[in-house]
């Protein structure tokens, strides 16, 4: 039932579909009562919502996403995202997986033009179209798995080099619990502090995510190690400062 309750904003969608199908013969196999019961507990539980994307009216899109991948067919997408992953622009896909992180879906797909496994939010995915037969089929790359390309990455963001960092950050007291009651990485290791702070370790080929990431602690967060994380902080924290000052000034 709490699943159930989780999926609701994809409602209408092929993974919808698929949850509902299941909970017709969950609901058939358990009877009536045990049904109530479960609809009762679900009542009790709840999720805020925060942030959530709403992928009700993407059905069709979503399904030539999953058709994609089942039968490693390319597809034709048309992608609103930043410039570096080519605002507005059409490319052939080959859809690996989907991952669901901070409230979206991003799909985990072979570029065919940049000749690399990448990442894509679904919510900039403006039209998608499954090629169909078995020449437009794309071969997944040698020793590709979902499972270890996000072991390098954090959250959905992956570094393309080969070189690995790292990563040394500390927490202050008041942030230290909280940062250990949450899984962030498959690498991370935690050392606790005589003042009541805590030391996380991670090992990413990735900076800029795990920096923005670091900013959202403001002054309870220092990057000890890497150099380069700490200038790309120190650049990022630098222009907040300058824009709050210009505001001060009477600025827009």
């Amino acid at each position: 039932m709490m699943s159930r309750r989780l999926l609701e904003p994809m409602a209408g969608t092929p993974l919808w579909d698929g949850q509902q199908r299941l909970f017709r013969k969950i609901r058939g196999a358990l009877g009536e009562r045990a049904v109530q019961y479960c609809q009762q507990l679900s009542g009790m539980l709840g999720s805020s919502g925060f942030g959530v994307s709403d992928y009700t009216r993407r059905g069709e899109l979503l399904d030539a996403l999953l058709l994609g991948m089942e039968e490693r067919r390319w597809v034709q997408v048309q992608y609103g995202g930043g410039a570096a992953d080519g605002a507005g622009t059409r490319q052939q896909l080959g859809p690996l997986g989907l991952i669901w992180h901070n409230g979206s879906l991003y799909l985990i797909a072979w570029s065919k033009k940049r000749g690399e496994v990448r990442n894509y939010k679904v919510d900039r995915v403006l039209s998608a179209e499954a090629e169909g037969g078995q020449s437009n089929q794309f071969e997944i790359p040698e020793g590709f798995s979902l499972q270890s390309w996000q072991s390098t990455a954090f959250g959905v963001y992956r570094g393309t080099g080969e070189r690995m960092w790292e990563i040394r950050i500390r927490f202050r007291a008041g942030s230290a619990r909280y940062v250990q009651e949450s899984w962030w990485h498959a690498t991370q290791r935690f050392e606790e502090l005589p003042d009541g702070g805590v030391e996380l370790h991670l090992r990413l080929n990735e900076l800029s995510a795990v920096s923005k990431w670091i900013l959202g602690f403001g002054s309870s967060a220092m990057v000890l190690a890497p150099v380069e994380l700490q200038q790309l902080v120190r650049a990022e924290a630098t222009a907040m400062l300058q824009d709050l000052d210009e505001l001060s000034r009477g600025g827009e």
